[in-house]
């Protein structure tokens, strides 16, 4: 018998080496694909959670408000210089003893603090402030930058004294 020719007897049915597919380029791009969609997401929730902002307190942010008001201080513009003031101290007020006292006048909000247990030094300063106030906003009458200085001062102080012990 003959013997079969070389190209004959080897028979080409597999490929020369096996690939498995999660070696293949096929399975890698789609893998790393989805590796930097998670990554983007985890730098994302990473950003989140170390860029928020500590909520500020009711004092931390009547005090913040009046440094700003008392940088912008101007003769001319006084009775904005109270409007804010009083603004002031009401949202404080409010964040302090969880009532809604933006939406009550100066008078009535002194007659509120009667019900809520409130220091009388403290009560007589807000009375004094809210009623020095309501005849420059409603009166026109001049203010001083020394006397908006000094409310500044009182309201700083008032914050001070009235800072909760677990803040």
């Amino acid at each position: 018998m003959q013997s079969p020719n070389l190209e004959q007897q080897l028979i080409d049915i597999y490929p020369v080496i096996y690939v498995p597919f999660w070696r293949k380029p096929i399975f890698y791009i789609p893998m790393i694909f989805i590796a930097l969609i998670f990554l983007g997401f985890f730098i994302f929730w990473l950003y989140r959670v170390l860029s928020k902002k500590r909520a500020l307190t009711p004092s931390q942010k009547a005090e913040k408000q009046l440094k700003r008001l008392e940088s912008t201080i101007n003769p001319e513009n006084y009775q904005q210089f109270y409007f804010s003031l009083t603004a002031i101290l009401k949202q404080y007020l409010e964040g302090l003893f969880g009532k809604s006292y933006m939406s009550k006048t100066d008078q009535e909000l002194v007659l509120a603090l009667l019900e809520v247990d409130f220091p009388l030094d403290l009560r007589e300063t807000i009375d004094r402030l809210f009623a020095g106030s309501q005849t420059i906003k409603f009166a026109s009458q001049q203010a001083a930058v020394e006397q908006m200085h000094n409310d500044i001062k009182a309201a700083m102080k008032l914050i001070e004294q009235t800072i909760p012990e677990k803040q």
